[in-house]
């Protein structure tokens, strides 16, 4: 946040806008719409050319539960299949067919 505008990459900050999430403050992301519980960012790893992801790790408390600590992975989905301890059968397959409809898409608009 910067000056009370949230700053960073467009592309995340249009698919906040389209799931209807708010950055609140600077740590605090929460719903539009109140149906979930906010999520307190406690640490963000930025995304350094050496490791190839960015790591954030939150917490969220459901109603009438315990806080939940989570740890969310952003990276290249071919860099991260290199670090699960077991890949499921379809990961592979799955994120190529995105690649490939990603690449046509982009293939689209630099044609129009």
């Amino acid at each position: 946040m910067f000056d009370k505008e949230f700053v960073g990459d467009s592309l995340k900050k249009a698919i906040l806008s389209w799931v209807e999430w708010n950055i609140v403050k600077n740590n605090l992301v929460s719903p539009c719409s109140g149906r979930a519980p906010a999520i307190r960012i406690f640490q963000r790893y930025h995304f350094s050319s050496q490791h190839k992801r960015i790591i954030v790790v939150a917490e969220y408390t459901p109603p009438g539960s315990e806080p939940i600590m989570i740890t969310i992975v952003n990276g290249a989905s071919e860099v991260l299949e290199s670090m699960f301890s077991s890949i499921p059968e379809i990961y592979v397959e799955r994120y190529k067919l995105l690649l490939k409809k990603i690449t046509m898409y982009y293939s689209l608009v630099i044609l129009a």
